[in-house]
């Protein structure tokens, strides 16, 4: 056994960090709900959850929320981890030390491969560092100071006070105000069809139009509310 298996049956098979997930890993570059596997009728199929770092098959980016069928020895790489896809099963492809576990719905341990081929002698593999997320910061309004972590998109804020919608706090906030969300390869802000509308440095949305948003963007939430994309700590200039 090149390492660990897992069964995929049922409807939905879910893998990511969080450990709700049906395949629970500790890959820090891995959203906490990152990817999904869903029976396509008589297939399986793979689809990206929007997250923050994608999935690939055979090293070919797929589009968030787009179910992509599988096929025999397809490589899904989700972070940094690789599972082959083998009719029914997926392995973890032992080229890096990786733990993984079944989550708790399984009633599996944490486990970790243990058979992986050995380097020569003379090579030493580096295992990449962890990605850190993107962070945006409240820098105005009744929520100033508050930080969110753009690591499990796609979020939604808004005045609203439902599951699924991050509270502003702020009466010129609609209810469902905007989306921050992965699009393709960018991090997108969307307007949806606010009343007192949202602007990117200075220049207005358009009702339901992705705009790409990247680090230093400040994005007015209506009059008074105001979130900027912070770059992680150890990408930061310091003058």
């Amino acid at each position: 056994m090149l390492g660990l298996s897992f069964a995929l049956s049922g409807e939905r098979v879910t893998v990511g960090r969080d450990d709700s997930c049906t395949i629970a890993l500790t890959d820090l570059t891995a959203s906490r709900r990152h990817a999904a596997f869903q029976s396509d009728r008589d297939r399986w199929a793979v689809v990206d959850l929007a997250s923050t770092n994608g999935t690939c098959i055979n090293d070919e980016p797929i589009q968030a929320h787009q179910a992509i069928s599988l096929n025999q020895g397809d490589k899904v790489k989700i972070g940094d981890t690789v599972l082959v896809f083998d009719t029914g099963a997926v392995t973890v492809e032992p080229t890096r030390d990786r733990t993984v576990a079944q989550g708790p719905a399984r009633g599996a341990t944490v486990v970790a491969p243990t058979d992986k081929p050995a380097p020569a002698a003379t090579v030493q593999q580096p295992v990449p560092a962890p990605v850190p997320a993107l962070t945006l910061v409240v820098t105005a309004g009744p929520r100033a100071g508050t930080s969110f972590a753009l690591d499990d998109l796609p979020l939604i804020f808004g005045r609203e006070q439902a599951e699924g919608v991050t509270g502003l706090d702020d009466h010129f906030v609609s209810g469902r105000h905007l989306r921050i969300e992965r699009t393709d390869d960018a991090l997108t802000v969307t307007d949806l069809g606010s009343t007192n509308g949202t602007q990117v440095d200075g220049t207005a949305l358009d009702a339901n139009s992705p705009r790409p948003i990247e680090p230093g963007d400040r994005i007015h939430a209506g009059p008074r509310t105001v979130l900027e994309v912070k770059p992680p700590e150890s990408s930061e200039k310091t003058s």
